[in-house]
Formats: structure tokens, C-alpha cells, sequence
């Protein structure tokens, strides 16, 4: 994990892959899972868009991993009660 400042390196980020399938993912869509990005949701675009530099500012912002799902949400079952109550709040 990069040290940076980054929506993508905070524990409380949500990456969801999106497209047909786990074979042909598109793209991964950013949520906060305390919904307080002033963006809501967008497309991480392979971590280069630049909304993912609001943890510079961000008054929640924790270093960590985040939930990371897969198209098809086969990694459902893995996640922690901690994640699942993360990944559920933030696509509600």
C-alpha cells in the first residue's frame, strides 16, 4: 500500500469493480463508505482520477486497505462483519 494521501489508501473506501464479468471488469468505482466525498461515487479510472486526492482534505481520512469486490461479488462471503457493514453503507 503507497503511503500517499489517497481515497484509495483509506480504510474506509469501497472499490467496486464493474463490467460483464470478473473476466472483462471495465473499470472500479470509488465509494466512501462514510459517504462523505463530495462526488459520491466515480470511476477510480486505474487510481488516476484526481477526485481520489479529497483525503488531502478529508477530516476522516484513516490509512488502510478499504473493501475491494469483484464484478460478480464472489468475495462477498470473505469479508469481515467489519467490511460487509462498510461495503453495505457505502452502496446503499
Amino acid at each position: 500500500m503507497s503511503d500517499e494521501k489517497n481515497c484509495r489508501n483509506c480504510r474506509f473506501a469501497v472499490h467496486v469493480d464493474f463490467g460483464y464479468s470478473n473476466y472483462t471488469v471495465e473499470g472500479t468505482t470509488f465509494h466512501c463508505g462514510k459517504k462523505l466525498h463530495p462526488d459520491g461515487e466515480f470511476d477510480e479510472f486505474y487510481g488516476e482520477e484526481k477526485k481520489l486526492k479529497y483525503a488531502e482534505q478529508c477530516p476522516s481520512f484513516e490509512a488502510g486497505e478499504g473493501v475491494w469486490m469483484d464484478v460478480e461479488a464472489e468475495g462477498e462471503s470473505d469479508l469481515t462483519p467489519e467490511e460487509r457493514e462498510l461495503y453495505q453503507a457505502a452502496l446503499a
